[in-house]
């Protein structure tokens, strides 16, 4: 899944475009793992955007416990 937010005002950086991207994962992956997901992320956006300035990529680990997830059959 993808979900896009357009930053129409923001602060930092040198004033030229930027994308950044957020993995969340169910918590309990390996370093390793976050790693290569972060890797591969940022070469498909480098690919995608060629001329954005900066591109970043974060994984944030989702709460276990607190996840819920509905899903229809189609």
């Amino acid at each position: 899944k993808v979900r896009s937010r357009l930053c129409s005002n923001h602060t930092g950086g040198t004033g030229v475009g930027f994308a950044h991207t957020t993995v969340r994962m169910l918590a309990g992956r390996t370093d390793d793992l976050k790693s290569e997901v972060t890797a591969a992320v940022l070469a498909a956006m480098e690919t995608a955007l060629p001329t954005t300035a900066s591109l970043t990529v974060e994984v944030v680990d989702m709460h276990t416990a607190s996840y819920a997830k509905r899903y229809l059959e189609e």
